[in-house]
């Protein structure tokens, strides 16, 4: 006769003793799994695509301003430098504009720019 027993990891799913390696092989979600990503995260089956979808720091994310691809931990310090994101004029003319095009406006564009007097006062 078949002895049914429990998944050893507590999941609650009963089967055959002889399906045991197939439901933790493939099946338990309370099997522990590395990221596939390659941050090492060790997680339960259960939860791993969520933290790919959602979670992983190696999850590829794109710019929504350059639309270029970053890993998620990358993707914080390339905005801060972003050639399209949007900034303020930093003499606060209340001017919005890509960050690529702010060098220009300061030189030449923006009102708040102090010249200095050609005549050398």
């Amino acid at each position: 006769p078949k002895m049914e027993v429990s998944c050893g990891l507590s999941c609650g799913v009963v089967m055959y003793r002889e399906d045991m390696t197939q439901h933790l092989s493939k099946d338990c979600g309370l099997v522990e799994e590395t990221c596939t990503l390659g941050c090492e995260v060790r997680l339960p089956r259960q939860e791993l695509s969520s933290h790919l979808r959602d979670k992983c720091e190696l999850r590829v994310l794109t710019c929504e301003h350059c639309k270029e691809e970053f890993t998620s931990r990358d993707l914080c310090g390339h905005e801060e430098k972003c050639p399209k994101m949007e900034v303020s004029c930093e003499l606060k003319c209340g001017v919005v504009m890509c960050r690529e095009k702010m060098t220009h406006h300061l030189k030449q564009d923006c009102g708040l720019v102090k010249e200095s007097c050609k005549l050398g006062c």
